[in-house]
């Protein structure tokens, strides 16, 4: 069986004993795993893949909402990508892609087409992977309704531990619009840059990225 274990530090997982969440040469259902051993988070059989390579976390709100807090895994035997939920669960039998045979690693990056899944092949082939979003339509005529109080929606630094911003991620961030919003008017900032300057963009969650970003070295608005 092939898995995909939680790191921790210390664990034990059962190797050369156990292949997945069973003794070596079985299949579920099986006894849970001995005292002092971790079974994997998930596992499945040779009957859908050799062997596990690749992983990546879906960011947040750049891919449809089904994705969030979801974790991607291929098989480079099989070529089958598989969706881990944010509940836990696996759907085998309905790959999230196929055909990616001899796939070795891959990451989510930001690009032209917004965020999208790069990966590797045996070989050195670079590929990608990306989803169809909608482009935010003008709204037409609006009209501005000032909050009772400025909100500020998200502080790096006011969380325990700080996580700053890095190059190239994205953070989802919810305003707590009023009901019937269509549009929020923000003031992105960004100081203390650690290099020598940079952007920022802000877009609608699970839509194309805009082709334009936010110049900022020290404070920016959109």
């Amino acid at each position: 069986r092939e898995e995909v274990d939680l790191g921790a530090l210390g664990a034990d997982y059962g190797w050369n004993i156990r292949e997945g969440s069973c003794p070596q040469g079985q299949n579920p259902p099986c006894a849970g795993p001995p005292a002092g051993m971790t079974d994997p988070i998930t596992d499945y059989p040779r009957s859908d893949g050799t062997y596990v390579t690749a992983g990546a976390f879906v960011p947040d709100g750049v891919w449809p909402k089904a994705f969030d807090g979801g974790y991607l895994f291929a098989d480079g035997g099989s070529g089958k990508i598989w969706l881990r939920r944010a509940d836990g669960t696996v759907d085998y039998s309905a790959p999230f892609s196929t055909g990616h045979y001899g796939i070795v690693d891959m990451a989510f990056a930001l690009d032209s087409d917004g965020v999208s899944l790069y990966y590797t092949l045996i070989g050195g082939q670079i590929r990608k992977l990306t989803p169809t979003l909608p482009v935010v339509a003008a709204s037409g005529a609006l009209a501005y309704t000032p909050l009772p109080t400025s909100t500020r929606a998200l502080d790096t630094r006011e969380l325990v531990p700080a996580v700053p911003l890095r190059g190239g991620t994205t953070r989802l961030v919810d305003l707590d619009a009023p009901a019937g919003a269509t549009a929020a008017l923000i003031n992105v900032v960004m100081i203390q840059s650690t290099g020598t300057g940079g952007y920022l963009a802000a877009w609608a969650p699970r839509t194309r990225r805009p082709p334009t970003s936010i110049p900022s070295s020290m404070t920016s608005s959109a």
